[in-house]
């Protein structure tokens, strides 16, 4: 699945990156780094079924593959 958005940061827990896309969905995002926060972003990856994010967002976790800035 290929998302776009932008990148921000919830201080919830120990802290999380999320991705919200252009039509309003939350995704939490598990990333190998950090990934640029308050970008426009192109997002490659999976939801996580099964995934608990440490968070605590209560948003699907999105397990990413790649990223670009677009």
């Amino acid at each position: 699945m290929t998302l776009t958005g932008r990148v921000e940061r919830e201080d919830l827990g120990p802290g999380v990156q999320v991705l919200v896309t252009d039509d309003g969905r939350r995704f939490a995002l598990r990333a190998r780094a950090p990934l640029p926060e308050g970008q426009r972003v192109e997002v490659e990856g999976q939801v996580a079924a099964d995934a608990v994010g440490l968070g605590m967002t209560g948003d699907p976790v999105l397990e990413v593959v790649s990223v670009r800035a677009v």
